[in-house]
């Protein structure tokens, strides 16, 4: 028999030929020709994986009982090989039920009685010694998993046992298979934990050791939880309150030359306290790890953070890529996030950090927030907010967008620019699938000057009113480009428009359709003698138009 701390082989390929040799005459063999074929290489594999001899020996009563020596179908039409006295097993036998689970052992009285072994379909090999069909302390071996050998009920780990995994033993209390009670478990790293677990968890007291520090304490799912103690290899020393694993409430925390003794917020110094470092003393107020002032005297109320002078006295500095939203919130709100995650962390083109009056998340409107907001709670400055359809990060004035942001919804449309009001106005980007729109904005629609980008066309040029209207270029996906004048989204007025080739002509429109050819030609170049010759009188527009493009252009460099 294996040693505690070895595992199952792996199993032989149901078509090796030595396999085949190998079982081809056990009674094992015959039973597992009758099995599902999808079931037949799970209950193969485990039968070999065994750590004794394949073929696991038994002896027979012997006497006068009789021995099947074929497969026998029972009344629960299962099949049987094996000793039996009036058509029930009794003795040594071979067993297969209905759904493919393989026992070999000894029976009485039809019914799994002394030393045997089954082999499920799960891949599962229980060996032990039966009474009446059940197994009260054995050693369950899970195929290519772990091994397990202690009490069992109703055929798992139920009491008392040792558990071996790739990573880690554990000695101690078990319950429906779980680790429940009195333990201790050692991985492979050389980590270790003693004390109480509940139904798999880490939970209650218990001592847990790493390579560079040591916890006594209290423990909630697999967490330090509740008062406990920690020391580090380089001597410091927390004594105090956790709470999912961090310094959470009151605590001590000692160094070599510091004691800092006070209130604690997910793992930094929060509330009152007191540092004494190197003889010196500072005894006050503390946020996020820094300190915030030394004056207490107005602050009557224990919980510090519902304090209006609090509010108004804290500043933290906040990253945008670096906020954490909740999980509610990111599960709620997941097909948004996804679609921001795509485009990126937001490039503010300044310091991207912010000033903060709280760090937790608010209930907005139809949404929450998080950012620098009013002592009425109303966002004002910089912030995210964001519900199940929508995200917006950027400025905000008395609750409204302005300034610049970012608004993702889930129509995957992204508009980055600025904002007046809630309104967007002034220069931004606005991308949707299949097109993309960079320049002047006035009440929510292109007006100035503008370069719209789609499958199907390129424009550069003036709009009003989301339609192109004035001098433009348009750029067709054949390669055609029409130069000249547009009215409300049509080619309208006096315009030129130039093959693949460069032939073309200049001609009159109207409502995008042309109504006079004023002059073909054969070269573009032709097109720039006839502008020199007929638009000098606009020549100082026409530079100060392409001297706006060219900005236009670096702008949205920038932005990309």
């Amino acid at each position: 028999m294996n040693s505690f701390s070895e595992k199952p082989s792996k199993g032989s390929n149901l078509d090796s030929k030595d396999t085949f040799k190998r079982l081809k005459n056990t009674n094992f063999w015959l039973l597992i020709e009758k099995v599902n074929p999808l079931e037949k290489q799970t209950i193969m594999d485990a039968y070999l994986s065994y750590p004794d001899d394949p073929d696991f020996h038994l002896n027979k009563l012997g006497g006068k009982i009789k021995f099947v020596k074929k497969p026998h179908a029972l009344l629960d039409k299962s099949l049987y090989i094996g000793e039996a006295i009036d058509n029930k097993p009794n003795g040594l036998g071979y067993h297969m039920d209905i759904n493919g689970n393989y026992y070999e052992g000894f029976f009485e009285n039809g019914k799994f009685n002394g030393k045997g072994r089954l082999i499920t379909t799960k891949g599962q090999i229980i060996s032990g010694y039966w009474n009446s069909g059940s197994c009260s302390y054995g050693k369950i071996y899970n195929f290519q998993s772990k091994f397990y050998e202690g009490e069992l009920k109703n055929l798992e780990p139920d009491g008392i046992g040792r558990e071996v995994a790739e990573d880690y033993n554990y000695n101690g209390g078990f319950s429906m298979s779980k680790k429940h009670g009195e333990g201790k478990v050692v991985w492979k790293d050389g980590n270790w934990y003693e004390g109480e677990f509940y139904m798999g968890k880490i939970e209650g007291k218990g001592k847990y050791h790493w390579k560079d520090s040591e916890y006594e304490g209290s423990w909630k799912v697999n967490k330090m939880h509740g008062q406990g103690i920690q020391v580090w290899s380089d001597g410091s020393r927390y004594e105090g309150h956790m709470e999912k694993g961090l310094k959470h409430g009151y605590g001590v925390y000692k160094t070599e030359n510091k004691v800092y003794s006070g209130f604690w917020k997910h793992g930094k110094e929060d509330g009152k306290g007191k540092l004494v470092e190197n003889g010196e003393i500072i005894e006050g107020l503390w946020l996020n790890g820094k300190f915030l002032t030394s004056d207490t005297s107005s602050f009557i109320s224990e919980d510090l953070h519902d304090s209006l002078r609090f509010k108004n006295l804290i500043v933290r500095k906040i990253n945008f890529s670096d906020i954490k939203i909740p999980k509610k919130i990111a599960v709620k709100c997941a097909n948004v996030l996804q679609i921001r995650e795509k485009f990126g962390p937001l490039d503010w083109g300044i310091d991207e950090q912010i000033s903060i009056s709280e760090n937790r998340w608010k209930k907005v409107l139809s949404g929450i927030y998080f950012g620098e907001t009013t002592l009425n709670n109303i966002p004002h400055g910089r912030g995210i907010w964001l519900n199940s359809s929508q995200i917006y990060e950027g400025f905000f004035i008395q609750g409204e967008r302005h300034g610049f942001g970012r608004l993702i919804d889930l129509c995957n449309e992204v508009y980055t620019g600025n904002w007046t009001r809630g309104i967007k106005q002034g220069f931004g980007v606005f991308i949707k699938p299949g097109a993309q729109y960079s320049g002047d904005w006035e009440e929510n629609n292109f007006n100035g000057l503008g370069i719209l980008i789609t499958d199907e066309i390129d424009y550069e040029g003036e709009w009003r009113n989301n339609f192109q209207h004035g001098k433009g270029v348009l750029k067709h996906s054949d390669e055609n480009v029409y130069k000249g004048e547009f009215s409300n989204g049509k080619i309208e007025g006096i315009g030129y428009l130039v093959y693949p080739n460069g032939n073309g002509f200049l001609a009159k429109w109207n409502d995008g359709e042309c109504v006079e050819i004023l002059k073909k030609f054969r070269k573009e170049k032709e097109i720039e003698e006839r502008e020199e010759k007929c638009m000098e009188v606009d020549i100082e527009n026409e530079m100060e138009e392409a001297r706006q493009l060219e900005e236009l252009k670096q702008l949205i460099l920038i932005l990309s």
